[in-house]
């Protein structure tokens, strides 16, 4: 269930701004949320996050399904100043009241206080590249964007219709995983599996067949070696990996249904 405090804010809330991750837009969407918001009665926005690491045709295909189905979608990027235009004009034209509250609601780590220093024109909330747990913000705070703009910036949260494998990664740190390796085949496996094998041998320069291939030639480029019997540090060459996906580092990307595999082959 989500958590009891964070329905309140909602409540409170006029307009509801569900911020998804644009590689992966449905992987981090929770029908549950969005269930919970339009129950009372709210404006629910999708800001797809992240678009500038997405090709736009992937970007406006995905917005035109969101948008078939009657959901508000706008694409984001903290790279780009007109879309925080874009976005509060947005959340402005659905609300004809003076004052308007929204809530940034959503996974960790698909960039919500990013949004929020973004739409405010400078630095004012903590954001760490890397999770600290479920909930990197630390609490619900309200903050003034512009006029009569008024933004709850939420903590992360994982909705009980997420994934397994998306609830280990955006919920926990890797210095905290109790088996980083498990959960790094499971994300190479995920990447392979869209179409993004060469990427990812580009990237740490390393040719495999086997998803542990990869995270023991990222070991051996990158010397991580136990001292005591130079055994193959894969523990940390794992982290090395989820640290990169963390850090926006890898290039990977979800296609929407309408995309076939002729244009899944042209992907660069």
């Amino acid at each position: 269930m989500f958590p009891t405090e964070l329905i309140k804010y909602i409540r409170k809330s006029d307009v509801i701004l569900e911020v998804l991750d644009g590689r992966e837009p449905e992987l981090t969407r929770s029908i549950k949320l969005e269930e919970i918001a339009l129950r009372y009665n709210k404006k629910l926005v999708l800001v797809m996050n992240k678009s500038d690491l997405v090709p736009p045709t992937v970007i406006k295909k995905w917005i035109q399904i969101y948008e078939n189905q009657g959901l508000i979608t706008i694409p984001y990027s903290i790279k780009k100043n007109e879309n925080t235009k874009i976005l509060k004009r947005g959340i402005k034209s659905l609300q004809s009241k003076e004052k308007i509250k929204c809530i940034l609601v959503g996974y960790p780590k698909t960039g919500k206080s990013s949004i929020i220093n973004s739409l405010k024109g400078y630095k004012s909330t903590k954001v760490s590249p890397i999770p600290r747990g479920t909930g990197s913000t630390l609490q619900i705070q309200l903050f003034k964007i512009s006029g009569g703009l008024y933004i709850w910036d939420s903590p992360g949260v994982i909705p009980p219709d997420g994934s397994p494998l998306e609830r280990i990664i955006r919920g926990t740190p890797p210095e905290k995983l109790e088996n980083p390796v498990k959960v790094a085949v499971e994300l190479i496996r995920r990447i392979t599996g869209l179409g993004f094998k060469h990427r990812l041998q580009r990237k740490y320069n390393v040719v495999f067949s086997t998803e542990l291939e990869l995270i023991e030639g990222i070991a051996k480029k990158r010397h991580l070696i136990y001292s005591k019997d130079k055994e193959l540090n894969i523990d940390e060459a794992s982290r090395v990996l989820l640290r990169d996906f963390y850090n926006n580092e890898i290039f990977y990307y979800d296609l929407p249904p309408t995309i076939n595999l002729l244009e899944k082959r042209r992907r660069l």
